[in-house]
Formats: structure tokens, C-alpha cells, sequence
């Protein structure tokens, strides 16, 4: 999936909230007993980002090296909150797969959606770049045993035989949008500028 990805910028302030959400409906008894129905397949994610500094194209640091972080952000931004479109993001400390369970073969089935756990939660990866898949422990041959989409659908030549273990390894991004319509901008001198929050959160199905 060729998808724009998120600057990685200097000047972020920490620290930087991440939080998990769900959508449930909740009923309760006059006895006090509750009824939750969950009504998300998966867990959303939501970042906000805020930058102590942003240096504009005005900004000199005396060598006559231009910086454009304010622009860079700015319009990435204002490319995606105004189309609605997706973006890649990737969380420095959340990005890694090693030996990832994915599944199990059952003889018949082909193709197997990457996932991820983290503290024994699983959920999909939907932006991966795979660096080997291994079968029942046996390494297999990207291209020739398995093709990875890029939603992170794995199909499999030959469907891999009952039980077999199914593990993956490499690195992925999240795939987000911005949450607001607004960027949250204050120069506090010639040439920097910082950002107080900017919020964006992962889309839960491809």
C-alpha cells in the first residue's frame, strides 16, 4: 500500500500519549448486573504528537543550512486532513514483529492475515515489510511459497499442512488518520515555531 508517510521531525516534546479506545454498548439491570457489546473488531489507537520547535525556511543557524520542519508538517498536514486520506505512522517503540505467530495451517486455507501481540493482545498489521515467514520452524522462499499483499494478507502457494505453526518477522507501520480539522500552531519567535497537538489514530480495517 503506497501510502504517504508521517516526517519523522526533531523538536517532539514528550511526553506523547498514546491511548487505546473500544466502542461498546453497555446495558444495565435495575439489579445492577451490565451487559457490554463490544462493537469493534479491534483495539484504536490514538497518538498526540506536540513539538517544542518547528524551524521555518527563515530560520539560519549561521552556515547557511535552510531548515523547513514548520512547512514540511504543515503541508503534510494539510494534504491529508483535506483529502481524508490515510496515512503510514510509525511508533518507534511499537513497530517490530520477531518470530509472531500468525496462525496455524489446517491443510486447506492459503491465505493468513499478519498480526501482532503485545502483552498477549493480537491484533492485525495492515502495513508490514516482511523479512522471512517461517512454517512449522521451516524458513520460506518470498515469491515462490508465499506472497504478502499490502494489507498484510499472506497467500501461500500450497496451503500449509494441519497444525503447522505459522511466524513472521520484520517491521510494520500503523495505518492512521488525522482526528482533527485543526492544527494547533504558535510562533514564539522569528523563524520557530511549536505545535501544541496534533492527534491522529489507526483505522482498524484496511
Amino acid at each position: 500500500m503506497a501510502l504517504p508517510t508521517f516526517p519523522a521531525l526533531p523538536g517532539i516534546a514528550f511526553p506523547i500519549p498514546r491511548s487505546p479506545s473500544g466502542r461498546s454498548i453497555r446495558q444495565e439491570a435495575i439489579s445492577g448486573k451490565r451487559l457490554i457489546l463490544p462493537q469493534r473488531a479491534a483495539v484504536r489507537w490514538t497518538w498526540e504528537l506536540s513539538y517544542n520547535f518547528l524551524r521555518s525556511a527563515l530560520w539560519t543557524d549561521g552556515t547557511g543550512t535552510v531548515f523547513a520542519e514548520l512547512e514540511t508538517l504543515t503541508a503534510f498536514y494539510l494534504a491529508q486532513m483535506m483529502s481524508g486520506g490515510a496515512f503510514a505512522y510509525t511508533d518507534d517503540e511499537d513497530n517490530t514483529a520477531t518470530a509472531q505467530s500468525f496462525g496455524a495451517g489446517d491443510g486447506a486455507s492459503q491465505t493468513f492475515q499478519l498480526v501482532r501481540a503485545r502483552s498477549g493482545y493480537v491484533e492485525p498489521v495492515y502495513l508490514p515489510t516482511v523479512t522471512s515467514i517461517t512454517a512449522a520452524g521451516t524458513p520460506l522462499v518470498a515469491g515462490t511459497d508465499y506472497t504478502v499483499g499490502a494489507t498484510g494478507l499472506v497467500t501461500f502457494a500450497t496451503a500449509p499442512a494441519a497444525a503447522a505453526a505459522l511466524a513472521w518477522t520484520g517491521t510494520f507501520a500503523w495505518l492512521c488518520r488525522f482526528d482533527d480539522d485543526s492544527l494547533d500552531l504558535s510562533r514564539f519567535m522569528s523563524g520557530l515555531t511549536e505545535a501544541k497537538s496534533l492527534k491522529f489514530s489507526n483505522e482498524i480495517s484496511p
